[in-house]
């Protein structure tokens, strides 16, 4: 991404509500990429995840690291109860990252949307 692009996502983000967004940075304090939950119902419980990461900063370990982060944020600050997120089919390298961390899809087969879902609960 450009500054222009970090900079967009910025001034957007802040008008998207209710949603939190953390920046994932590295030990020198360089943005490796940014963990978000969106779309935060309270009344329900839950929230959409959502990573976007560097690629250099990919196979690191940054985004299990953000993951972690950012679902222990939502259930044991936000009191959330469920946490869900989608994947398009066709995105390899995410499904493989899901399935490392031990995530599967809760459908075999993608949705009307071609897309596969996956939740988490508290």
């Amino acid at each position: 991404m450009t500054l222009a692009d970090c900079e967009r996502f910025i001034a957007a983000a802040q008008k998207d509500t209710p949603a939190l967004h953390r920046a994932i940075a590295d030990e020198n304090g360089t943005y490796q990429g940014t963990v978000s939950l969106k779309n935060i119902d309270p009344a329900k419980g839950e929230a959409e995840f959502a990573i976007a990461v560097r690629r250099c900063a990919m196979g690191r370990g940054v985004s299990a690291w953000g993951m972690r982060e950012i679902l222990h944020l939502g259930f044991a600050e936000l009191g959330l109860r469920r946490i869900y997120w989608c994947v398009d089919p066709v995105n390899a390298r995410a499904r493989r990252f899901y399935a490392k961390q031990g995530y599967t899809p809760i459908t075999p087969e993608p949705d009307a949307e071609n897309l596969l879902w996956f939740e988490v609960f508290a």
